[in-house]
């Protein structure tokens, strides 16, 4: 046909992306809303800005286009979000002389987010060679990506 699946992109994305990233996403996103309201969440805000209007615009064109051709159009998109991920990082190195209850908390959150960033690398390597055909543990993994996409997003002859 001439027209694509809107949620196309959006999708390939939710079964491409490692499952540890969105956990990483979520957590940056409450971090940063929940941080203080004073100057340093306006400052932080303002920074991230140019990568938020970045990921925004260029999702949207992407979803509005015609052609669903390949999971690799997304690919810009990554850098700026794995930016964001590392705000979990800043705000947790920030975060010094909190008294104790605050200290618990920030060292669960440090555990959550070793243990999430962890947890990326070991789904990655899981489709060591063939990284192509990458689908998160949430959709099933490599064996039921066929399920969920097929040409370029799921192989490009690798292998052969």
């Amino acid at each position: 046909g001439t027209t694509g699946w809107r949620f196309f992109f959006p999708y390939a994305m939710l079964v491409k992306t490692p499952s540890g990233v969105f956990l990483l996403l979520f957590l940056a996103s409450c971090l940063l809303f929940l941080s203080s309201p004073g100057a340093d969440a306006r400052r932080s805000l303002a920074r991230m800005s140019p990568l938020l209007v970045l990921v925004a615009v260029y999702s949207l064109v992407a979803i509005n286009q015609n052609l669903n051709i390949g999971h690799r159009h997304m690919l810009p998109v990554y850098p700026p979000l794995y930016v964001l991920c590392g705000l979990c990082g800043k705000m947790l190195r920030g975060s010094s002389g909190a008294g104790a209850p605050r200290a618990r908390a920030l060292l669960l959150l440090l555990v959550v987010v070793a243990a999430a960033a962890i947890a990326v690398a070991a789904e990655v390597l899981t489709s060591f060679p063939y990284f192509i055909a990458f689908f998160n543990r949430l959709s099933g993994g490599p064996q039921q990506g066929f399920r969920h996409l097929v040409d370029s997003s799921l192989d490009w002859g690798q292998g052969l």
